[in-house]
């Protein structure tokens, strides 16, 4: 299997762990039977499992390909370029909103955060 697929397939799954693990049906099952402690164990356990041999891998054979900042700079990389960053825009913005869109647990579910004013009695 070549490095590129090899990296790939390690970064798929790696994303695809997060995403599995922290659905909230998986996760309040997992917590159930295991406890919260133990289910982060795996879950750092199973991350770890697919970022060290993607870290060796990518730094094995980084220099293997092209250079990806020496590619012709034309229109359709501009484009590109432009449609990537405004996409990141709004990614940026979203994760500003209160509540975040990407927040796994539902509002109701939230408990106030922990702060040095709520500590002191």
């Amino acid at each position: 299997m070549s490095p590129l697929t090899t990296i790939v397939l390690l970064w798929l799954g790696f994303a695809g762990s997060h995403l599995l693990l922290s659905t909230l049906p998986v996760r309040r099952r997992l917590v159930t039977r295991m406890g919260e402690q133990p289910f982060r164990g795996l879950y750092s356990l199973v991350a770890f499992a697919f970022f060290v041999p993607l870290v060796l891998t990518y730094f094995t054979h980084k220099h293997g390909g092209p250079i990806l900042w020496a590619l012709p700079h034309g229109p359709v990389l501009t484009a590109t370029v432009y449609l990537m960053m405004g996409f990141a825009f709004v990614l940026v913005a979203a994760g500003l909103l209160q509540p975040s869109p990407a927040f796994v647990v539902p509002a109701t579910a939230r408990r106030a955060p922990y702060t040095a004013s709520r500590a002191i009695p």
